[in-house]
């Protein structure tokens, strides 16, 4: 059924980006064909629509219409965009921030480890004035973690069980700069009556789309900006990996992009 010119297979199944030629004997395109990107997450919904044009636009053009794929000029173009997002990330920039569209709790079968849900919660603990209201289109951004370091197990029923909050030292740094946030956030979360809010994974907040909103200082002091350089670059590693271009894991989660070549 169709003729293609290209195609880039990753390791998992189902990603591929090609360029179809013909279709049942029909020339595509004017001849010049038609680019097809599938399975990749950079184009799903939640990527930030410059990231999606980005890295669209790198693979039509360096990839599937180049004479020859030159993995120096992808790996160079990735380090500019890499720089790009450091710059924009100091000056305030939210293009890079990835976007969800929240519901209401009761949506979900656990909304207290759903990431949409805790960051919205942790927004409205420590900006109670300018809460957000579900169901919402929000930024989600990453931030140096907040989560309470929980108990062990109580060997008697009886036993009090001392939390200190100041094992985290993200907690504790917050606490002497931003003590009224700070005691927001332990009334809120930290004492809360559920144990599942007590100890939610904060690692994430959500961020108000409304430009009419200011973001507080000790919000940006919270948010984890190698995160999302990291997390921002990650989307095209599985391309640049079948390119020969390795990347080096760091964690079981994250791969960091790099120049060293396999000999």
């Amino acid at each position: 059924e169709f003729y293609l010119k290209r195609i880039l297979f990753v390791e998992k199944k189902k990603r591929y980006i090609s360029l179809s030629i013909l279709q049942e004997g029909q020339l595509l395109g004017k001849g010049r064909g038609k680019p097809e990107i599938k399975g990749f997450e950079f184009i799903k919904s939640n990527v930030k629509p410059y990231l999606r044009d980005f890295y669209t636009q790198l693979a039509t053009d360096e990839i599937l219409e180049a004479d020859e794929i030159s993995p120096s000029r992808i790996f160079k173009k990735m380090a500019q965009l890499k720089s790009d997002i450091e710059y924009g990330m100091s000056h305030g920039d939210s293009k890079f921030y990835k976007q969800a569209k929240v519901k209401t709790p009761d949506n979900y079968k656990n909304p207290f480890s759903t990431q949409g849900i805790t960051a919205v919660m942790l927004w409205n603990a420590i900006c109670p004035t300018m809460a957000i209201e579900l169901p919402a289109d929000v930024n989600i951004v990453p931030i140096k973690s907040l989560r309470l370091p929980k108990p062990p197990e109580r060997t008697k029923p009886t036993e009090v069980v001392q939390l200190d909050p100041f094992k985290n030292k993200n907690i504790e740094e917050l606490a002497d700069k931003y003590p009224d946030v700070y005691q927001r956030l332990y009334n809120e979360i930290y004492t809360n009556v559920n144990p599942q809010i007590r100890y939610m994974n904060l690692s994430s907040i959500a961020l108000p789309k409304n430009s009419n909103i200011t973001i507080p200082q000790y919000v940006f002091d919270l948010i984890n900006y190698d995160d999302i350089v990291t997390n921002s670059i990650q989307l095209f590693l599985p391309v640049m990996e079948s390119l020969g271009i390795r990347s080096v894991p760091t964690t079981s989660n994250t791969n960091h992009m790099t120049n060293i070549i396999q000999l």
